[in-house]
C-alpha cells in the first residue's frame, strides 16, 4: 500500500465541517449522463472526485482563495491505495496507454460528442475530465481496468494574483480521489 499526504482547499466552514463530519459523498455519475452532457456538475479536469492537492497546503489554500471572498480553510488528510487502482497520468506506461486510446480512430465519434458538450476555457478543464471519464469507462467495459480510486497528474492550477497565471508550467500536484474507502479518517484535520 501507498500513502499520501493531501490538502483539500475548501471555505473555513466547510473545512471544519469536514473535519467533524468526514468528506460528503463523491458524485460519480454514469458515463451515460456524460456522454450526453445531461450532468449535475460538469467533471473537473481530472474527471469527477475529490480534488485535493499532495503535500501542498499553500496551493490548496491559493486555489480555495478563487472562490468568493469568505474565510478560507484547507483540510489535511492522509490516503492509502494500492498503485493498481491509481490512474496516474504522470507515469509514462499509463500516459502511454492513454494516449493509444485517444489516438485510436474507434473513438473520434466519442471524443467530437464530449468536445460539443464540454470545454476546456477558463480554469476547470471540463473537456479533459470528460475524455477522462470515458477512458476510465471504457477500459472498466473492456475488462482492462477493475476500478480506478484516484487520479493523480502534475497540473498548472490558476490562482488569483499569480505572475504566471497564463501558463501551462506546472505548480502543483493534483491528486483526484474517486474512493472514500481510502481516506484514513483519523487524519482529516484543518490546517
Amino acid at each position: 500500500m501507498k500513502m499520501k499526504d493531501l490538502y483539500h482547499g475548501t471555505t473555513k466552514h466547510n473545512a471544519d465541517h469536514i473535519r467533524q463530519n468526514g468528506f460528503d459523498a463523491i458524485y460519480l455519475p454514469n458515463f451515460g449522463t456524460i456522454n450526453i452532457g445531461k450532468v449535475k456538475r460538469k467533471p473537473g479536469s481530472l474527471g469527477y472526485g475529490l480534488y485535493s492537492f499532495v503535500g501542498d497546503s499553500r496551493l490548496a489554500l491559493r486555489f480555495a482563495q478563487n472562490f468568493g471572498s469568505d474565510v478560507k480553510g484547507v483540510v489535511h488528510f492522509k490516503v492509502s491505495f494500492s498503485g493498481d487502482y491509481l490512474l496516474d497520468l504522470n507515469d509514462p506506461e499509463d500516459v502511454m496507454y492513454f494516449n493509444e486510446w485517444v489516438n485510436d480512430d474507434r473513438r473520434s465519434k466519442t471524443l467530437k460528442r464530449l468536445k460539443d458538450k464540454y470545454s476546456n476555457r477558463g480554469n476547470q478543464k471540463s473537456l479533459d475530465g470528460a475524455i477522462i471519464e470515458a477512458y476510465i469507462w471504457d477500459m472498466k467495459k473492456k475488462r482492462l481496468l477493475d476500478k480506478v480510486d484516484a487520479i493523480s497528474m502534475t497540473t498548472h492550477t490558476h490562482v488569483k494574483g499569480e505572475i504566471l497565471d497564463m501558463s501551462a508550467i506546472p505548480n502543483g500536484t493534483e491528486f483526484c480521489v474517486r474512493n472514500l474507502d481510502m481516506v484514513n479518517e483519523g487524519s482529516i484535520e484543518a490546517v
